[in-house]
């Protein structure tokens, strides 16, 4: 198989709702490591359905689901002072 295009590119998405998501996917889809910040409620395309049987879950919306394919997600919330410093630190310090 053959190195995706954008293997060697870390991506911290810090983006809400589609537009974001969507560039996160193309990265991510070029073989990018795509890592999402959430909220701690979650992102609000997690609320977009459908869903199956018409029951909201987050985890199962079709949106989020094709939107965040390849991508891994974190939980932070970034109003807070000492998340931000901490998710910084973090993002310094992980390199592959």
């Amino acid at each position: 198989m053959a190195t995706q295009p954008l293997s060697d590119v870390r991506v911290l998405e810090l983006a809400a709702g589609i537009a974001g998501s969507y560039a996160a996917k193309l990265f991510a889809d070029y073989g990018a490591d795509v890592i999402k910040v959430e909220p701690p409620d979650g992102d609000r395309v997690r609320l977009a359905g459908p869903f199956p049987d018409d029951t909201v879950d987050p985890e199962q919306g079709a949106l989020h689901l094709h939107l965040d394919t390849n991508t891994r997600s974190v939980v932070a919330d970034l109003s807070d002072p000492d998340a931000r410093r901490s998710s910084s630190a973090s993002c310094r310090l992980s390199t592959s």
